[in-house]
């Protein structure tokens, strides 16, 4: 296995070239892996998967609030480091409405952020944790101040109403990932069983559906997809099995 050291004096003496894109720098994946393969040609990578409630088993990490992350690994000559990187757009804020496109990118990025902590590239992500930080304004003079000023009540502030169900907090994401791990634990023998547990948390189901619709048609999917799997009866179930 190769010191950490000794990987790093190595490659941080590279220059790679950096890009400008918008107000950012970066370095192309295309020419982090050209350069880290002359190298070390035996680099090895992965991206971790995860378990979705409705999507199964998906290459990025979804949060509550509609915004993902990937997840790499790499190992080079037994040392072994792993990055993660938000999904977002072109202003680098994250993303909700994101597609493959969008996941594919990430992963490539993150790649090369991933080399990057072996010493190739480095110097480009420098000072990134805080470039969201404004920079500091010239101070200008101090106008004087009004001779009175009405101060704004909160309740004139708009504020943004929960979701409530028998009086309480409503989250829908959490909602669905409750409703489906008790599927997994407890599941459903035939059609009629799905219907009734469909049935005894219908209200919750309208609260998903009014506000968090794309939710509400994916777990729709996967009910149909379940629902077409299941037997009318346990005694239709008996009989299929036993021909």
């Amino acid at each position: 296995m190769a010191s950490k050291e000794s990987v790093w004096s190595k490659l941080n003496s590279v220059t790679v070239e950096k890009e400008k894109k918008g107000k950012f720098d970066y370095i192309s994946w295309t020419d982090m892996w050209q350069e880290i393969n002359t190298h070390y040609p035996d680099i090895q990578y992965e991206f971790k998967t995860f378990d979705h409630p409705t999507h199964g088993v998906m290459d990025c990490m979804v949060y509550p609030d509609g915004t993902a992350s990937v997840h790499s690994t790499v190992t080079i000559e037994g040392l072994t480091h792993s990055m993660w990187l938000a999904v977002t757009d072109h202003n680098n804020q994250a993303k909700k409405n994101w597609g493959v496109v969008d996941i594919a990118n990430t992963k490539m990025r993150c790649l090369t952020k991933n080399i990057s902590m072996f010493g190739l590239g480095s110097h480009v992500y420098r000072g990134e944790d805080i470039a969201d930080r404004a920079e500091p304004k010239a101070q200008a003079k101090p106008k004087p101040a009004p001779k009175k000023q009405e101060a704004v009540a909160v309740e004139d502030i708009p504020q943004e109403e929960p979701i409530l169900f028998e009086g309480e907090p409503f989250e829908p994401q959490y909602f669905i990932t409750k409703f489906l791990d008790t599927l997994k634990e407890f599941p459903v023998e035939t059609k009629s069983q799905l219907d009734d547990m469909y049935k005894k948390h219908s209200q919750q189901f309208k609260l998903v559906q009014s506000h968090a619709p794309k939710l509400y048609e994916d777990t729709v999917e996967f009910f149909k997809s379940l629902k077409e799997q299941l037997p009318e009866s346990t005694t239709e179930g008996e009989e299929n099995d036993g021909k």
